[in-house]
């Protein structure tokens, strides 16, 4: 997937990010994204975080583009917690069940 990253705004150690993924030749969705450079903490508007406790690619993606080499605490996985890992488990499956209905559409249209 195809993304493009912009700073849009910055206030007080605020800046807010456009990120754009493409989706298809000619869909794209637009997701905002704040990040905090005194306190390192980022918000997305797809709340992937906040529902499942999983930093999104828009997060990551804007965090790549600022060089971030570390991240607060709260955003890493604890081990053994049985919430984070089943929906650590519950995402992996998702995205494995997306790429699989993708090779299946691709396949059909090579027919």
């Amino acid at each position: 997937m195809n993304y493009i990253t912009r700073s849009t705004q910055s206030v007080l150690g605020y800046t807010t990010y456009e990120v754009i993924e493409q989706v298809s030749n000619s869909t794209f969705n637009k997701f905002v994204v704040i990040y905090d450079v005194i306190s390192c903490e980022i918000k997305c508007q797809c709340l992937l975080f906040d529902s499942r406790g999983i930093l999104c690619r828009h997060s990551l993606s804007v965090l790549s583009f600022e060089r971030v080499d570390k991240v607060a605490l709260k955003y890493i996985l604890e081990h053994g917690s049985k919430n984070n890992l089943s929906s650590l488990l519950e995402f992996c499956i998702g995205l494995l069940i997306m790429s699989w209905l993708r090779c299946k559409n691709i396949k059909r249209k090579e027919k």
